[in-house]
């Protein structure tokens, strides 16, 4: 039986060179869910310009999984309550993510893989934003360097990076629909700015097709 794999995606808004996705199209069939709980993520919300960024990039993840025979799912926090909740809506086997560093981040994501293993799920995180994992270079001690020669000299002694993965064509998905917001509903744009958005990218296609003509 092939498992049924929940890819939890953050700041990884893309299909290439994405471990944890790359993983959960292997193992079967992928759910991707994206959850907005920015307050989880205190004293570091994401502001204004993180919000419009946030949007964009959402909104291009979501019509490159389209491409590829897949839908996004997008629900609000609390993330744990969330990704419970999608789990046994599709009847999810395994939940799937990319590690981030912020401290607040760390101790939320320790909490929720500890809860998810305990719910009988596969819980796993992958390292998808670093050429190292940071307890990859690390003093003797396992402390972080403080001195860049020393840490530069360490870096070198590594093996190269793994090459960076192409993003698979097909994505099979769930047999169980999941219920998701609409983007426009998270508001991560501020007022008037998506149609000041839409306004540009007409005047830029406009000019581009001007251009070509020329």
């Amino acid at each position: 039986m092939s498992a049924v794999t929940i890819v939890w995606f953050r700041h990884d808004l893309r299909l290439d060179d994405n471990p944890a996705f790359l993983e959960a199209t292997r193992r079967g069939s992928v759910l991707p869910v994206f959850i907005w709980a920015p307050e989880e993520e205190a004293p570091w919300e994401p502001g204004s310009a993180s919000r419009w960024w946030l949007h964009q990039s959402l909104k291009s993840l979501s019509e490159k999984l389209q491409k590829a025979g897949s839908s996004l799912v997008i629900r609000r926090g609390p993330t744990l309550k969330a990704l419970q909740q999608v789990a046994r809506e599709v009847h999810a086997t395994d939940v799937v993510w990319n590690r981030r560093y912020e401290p607040a981040v760390v101790k939320r994501d320790t909490v929720i893989k500890k809860t998810l293993l305990e719910d009988g799920l596969h819980a796993e995180s992958f390292g998808g934003s670093l050429l190292y994992e940071p307890s990859h270079i690390a003093t003797k001690q396992g402390n972080p360097y403080q001195v860049f020669t020393p840490f530069w000299r360490a870096l070198l002694a590594r093996d190269e990076p793994a090459e960076p993965t192409a993003a698979p064509r097909k994505i099979k998905p769930v047999s169980t629909t999941a219920k998701s917001l609409t983007l426009k509903s998270l508001n991560l744009l501020p007022n008037g700015l998506h149609l000041r958005v839409k306004l540009s990218e007409r005047l830029l296609m406009l000019k581009g097709l001007h251009g070509l003509a020329q």
